[in-house]
């Protein structure tokens, strides 16, 4: 008898991916369901409201992407975080700076190796960038008009 042993990690899935694949179990899907990502088998634990596939950071370091590992430990190019309300937004972006800060290391007079940005910061970053396209819309149809005046004369 030949025992195969396989590792199965936990991980969300999204509701409407969990309905249309499991729709057919007569008891709780997610006590019976593994889906595979990349070969690599998950149980999933729990539904979520989302059209995504949820997995531990640690999970997805160790099974799907190794090679994204570097020297340092993991590289993380972004990480998406709600708040809980509009009005929890500036607290949170400074507590999650503050975590950060204190897991890179960095001493009071070190500048930030990371950037923490919300809605409400890339929205004025939006408005700004609007503002100077209309500014140089308005130049240009400035120097059209300049142009045609003198052109009439």
């Amino acid at each position: 008898v030949v025992i195969i042993a396989a590792v199965v990690f936990l991980a969300g899935i999204a509701s409407w991916v969990g309905y249309e694949y499991y729709k057919d179990y007569k008891s709780d899907p997610l006590r019976e369901v593994v889906i595979e990502v990349n070969g690599v088998p998950f149980n999933m634990e729990y539904f979520v409201k989302t059209l995504d596939i949820y997995v531990p950071l640690s999970t997805f370091y160790a099974t799907l992407a190794p090679d994204q590992v570097t020297s340092r430990g993991h590289m993380v190019q972004a990480i998406a975080i709600q708040a809980n309300s509009k009005d929890d937004v500036n607290s949170a972006t400074d507590e999650i700076t503050a975590i950060l800060r204190d897991r890179h290391r960095l001493r009071e007079w070190e500048e930030d190796d990371f950037s923490v940005i919300s809605m409400e910061s890339m929205a004025g970053i939006a408005g700004e960038m609007l503002g100077l396209i209309r500014l140089i819309l308005a130049a240009i149809a400035g120097i059209s008009l300049l142009v045609g005046a003198i052109g009439i004369m």
